[in-house]
């Protein structure tokens, strides 16, 4: 999976995490989640819903959402995940 289908995928994720916490934006210009409306109920909510799309598994010290403030680097932790499961 390349990383334009992660991006892809994670801002889908993302869509429906914000929308089931009642937010209503377009999520396909965002960069940074903290603007977004991102805290730390709305960021654990999202990495499980990643942890089942892609089979992966969060590390706890990873699961502090300031860690994650820029979309990229959401997108690259995933990646990484993913690589660790191939």
């Amino acid at each position: 999976m390349g990383r334009e289908d992660v991006k892809k995928a994670v801002l889908e994720e993302l869509d429906l995490t914000l929308k089931k916490e009642g937010v209503e934006i377009e999520v396909s210009g965002i960069d940074d989640l903290l603007e977004a409306g991102m805290n730390s109920i709305f960021f654990v909510s999202l990495a499980v819903r990643l942890e089942e799309v892609f089979q992966i598994e969060f590390d706890d010290d990873c699961l502090e959402y300031s860690k994650f403030s820029v979309l990229d680097d959401l997108v690259g932790y995933v990646e990484e995940l993913i690589r660790r499961t191939e």
